[in-house]
């Protein structure tokens, strides 16, 4: 993924760049995109911007290389045998509500 950038079009003024983003960075968490604006990682006329600038005709907007870090495309790590198997050793009491080590 590389940097972007978009030039505002008649369709998109007086939109909320909070808003363009997100329907531009499909997949990515709000928490990242508004993260990505107060760091000045988007920015607007190579200017930063808050989330509440409304855009207008004429606007490049700078869209970064942002990375979804999803669930899915983290990947999984393996809990070694060995402090699985110290761990049922080292329980006390265990029912259904409480775990006791």
């Amino acid at each position: 993924m590389q940097t972007r950038y978009l030039e505002v079009d008649v369709n998109k003024v007086g939109q909320r760049i909070d808003n363009f983003l997100i329907a531009h960075l499909k997949n990515i968490p709000k928490s990242r995109i508004y993260r990505a604006i107060r760091s000045g990682e988007v920015r607007v006329n190579k200017k930063r911007t808050k989330q509440t600038y409304r855009l207008q005709i004429g606007d490049i907007v700078r869209i970064p290389p942002i990375q979804n870090y999803s669930d899915d495309s983290q990947p999984q790590k393996e809990v070694p045998k060995s402090l699985i198997d110290q761990l049922e050793n080292n329980i006390i009491h265990e029912d259904e509500y409480l775990l006791v080590l």
